[in-house]
């Protein structure tokens, strides 16, 4: 069994929580981005690709 045990509201908050903590990390890595020089941007990108 779950642990919310098919509780709408404990579901719809987790996965508010879920989406908001994703786009914290998407800020994150923008603003990560943004703090690096041009050759270092360019590795990172590569290797993220």
């Amino acid at each position: 069994m779950f642990v919310w045990n098919k509780s709408r509201t404990i579901t719809w908050v987790f996965v508010i929580l879920n989406f908001l903590l994703g786009i914290g990390m998407i800020l994150a890595n923008i603003r990560h981005m943004n703090g690096l020089d041009e050759l270092q941007k360019r590795i990172q990108l590569e290797a993220m690709g």
